[in-house]
């Protein structure tokens, strides 16, 4: 994706920039600035900066405490080129932003816990996701009832979001649903049957596309998980060769697809799903570090260690370390030849390539 970026630190600059940004480890990192929401957030979960995305030349940061509701959440892009926030442009109906998905429509923001926690009415916006076709002019658009929508995606069968909501035969209050949109602004429940009946809190918390086919599984506290599932010939169906759970995380923005494959990051390194052999397998990144975020920009990853932003120029297959990132980094975007970093603390830094 081509962006326009902000002119890099100076040589004459570069001393005194790294005396002023003591959270850096190695020189060349650049002080964006802190993100007015995240930083105003009222706990140090809500502060901390879980997912960054580039869309039309603005760096949009995810963040939000859902255990505490601490929402609604301002989206208060940065302009790279202009190198200041826009300022608040929408006030999402949700307690955190965990997921950004760049889709056909455009920017895409999934309701993961609205305000007032349980919309039950179909047409109830709380109860859906924020989009914006060019990250200025925001709206709220409904899935149906729902208590969480974790994930969505673009496919070959259309669009698709997941998350949880009330399910029949379910002994808890709500199990893992996904929705499809059938035309403009409307949305059906596309699925919803890997419910456990002892099992309260089992969600889809993630969705995404390989080759346009779209795949989910559903996963719940304790480490329980569903099949793996793909929409094909109209149905969701059973992938019996998977029997582990792929993604070993809740946010579903740690699924990529990447060269028709699916990728997770985690702490046991790079999950790799393959369709075509239906078969997951694990890339330990150099040192064995867990993987905090990862990026994906055609055939090349990017990865984020507590340690180290790795690099992967053929899907994935193989890491090179490329540079160390700031202390305290949660989450990275890569663009326009310039790595950033949001932080725990709601600070965004950028460093070039």
């Amino acid at each position: 994706m081509t962006i326009s970026r902000r002119t890099f630190l100076t040589l004459a600059g570069a001393a005194s920039a790294a005396a002023a940004l003591p959270r850096a480890k190695e020189p060349g990192w650049e002080r964006l600035g802190a993100h007015p929401g995240a930083t105003a957030q009222p706990t140090a979960v809500g502060r901390r900066i879980v997912d960054l995305e580039i869309y039309r030349g603005m760096l949009f940061a995810g963040y939000g405490d859902w255990n505490g509701n601490t929402g609604p959440i301002s989206i208060d892009p940065f302009d790279i080129s202009r190198g200041r926030f826009v300022g608040s442009r929408h006030r999402a109906y949700t307690h955190a932003i965990h997921t950004w998905r760049i889709t056909s429509a455009g920017l895409m923001a999934p309701n993961i816990d609205p305000l007032g926690d349980a919309p039950v009415a179909a047409l109830d916006p709380r109860g859906g996701f924020s989009w914006s076709p060019d990250g200025l002019r925001w709206e709220q658009q409904p899935v149906g009832a729902s208590f969480h929508v974790f994930d969505i995606t673009d496919s070959d069968a259309g669009r698709f979001a997941v998350g949880s909501g009330s399910v029949a035969g379910q002994a808890g209050p709500a199990g893992p649903v996904a929705w499809r949109r059938t035309a403009a602004y409307t949305w059906e429940r596309s699925f919803a049957r890997d419910g456990v009946r002892a099992q309260s809190q089992d969600r889809y918390h993630w969705i995404a596309s390989a080759d346009g086919v779209p795949y989910l599984q559903a996963g719940w506290s304790g480490g329980g998980f569903g099949p793996m599932r793909r929409f094909h010939q109209g149905y969701w169906q059973e992938m019996p060769l998977v029997r582990e759970r792929f993604h070993l995380g809740t946010v579903g923005s740690r699924v990529q697809s990447c060269d028709g494959r699916l990728l997770s990051g985690g702490s046991t390194g790079l999950r790799v799903f393959t369709p075509s052999t239906r078969r997951i397998h694990t890339v330990a990144m150099p040192g064995g570090e867990s993987i905090t975020d990862l990026y994906v920009s055609g055939r090349t990853v990017y990865v984020l260690t507590s340690d180290r932003v790795f690099v992967s120029r053929n899907a994935g297959a193989t890491f090179a370390g490329l540079i160390t990132p700031v202390s305290g980094a949660t989450s990275l975007a890569v663009g326009g030849g310039r790595v950033y970093l949001g932080t725990s603390s709601g600070v965004l830094y950028a460093h070039s390539l």
